[in-house]
């Protein structure tokens, strides 16, 4: 019989950490839903759609550059782009676009790299 209570004791242990492990792991989920409903909520209130819009025309000297912002968004995370939170317009100039579209299509083997590959004349 002692043997027997001692092992019921250890089950009751191990049944008790592991609540406390789920109740824990519960609590940092309710955690990070509140911060993402937190974050729709801000964005909501600031006007702002977390999609973005599916294309983005950018004039340009050298021709029209038509950015399709739901491919990128499909295959990029909106902080790879967007500095701000929640994400905003990116003003955009030549060094901009270069700096930052450039320099993430050299990575992508599919990406356009010419200029004749972003902008139509």
């Amino acid at each position: 019989k002692p043997a027997v209570e001692g092992v019921a004791q250890k089950v009751d242990e191990t049944v008790s950490a592991v609540k406390s492990g789920i109740v824990e792991q519960v609590e940092v989920a309710k955690g990070q839903a509140a911060d993402v409903v937190d974050q729709t909520s801000s964005i909501v209130a600031a006007g702002v759609d977390a999609t973005g819009p599916d294309l983005v025309n950018y004039d340009a000297s050298q021709g029209m550059v038509i950015f399709n912002h739901t491919e990128h968004s499909s295959r990029l995370a909106c902080s790879d782009c967007h500095t701000t939170d929640p994400p905003q317009k990116i003003v955009i100039n030549k060094e901009t676009a270069h700096d930052l579209c450039r320099g993430c299509h050299k990575g992508v083997s599919n990406a356009p790299k010419s200029c004749s590959g972003c902008h139509i004349k």
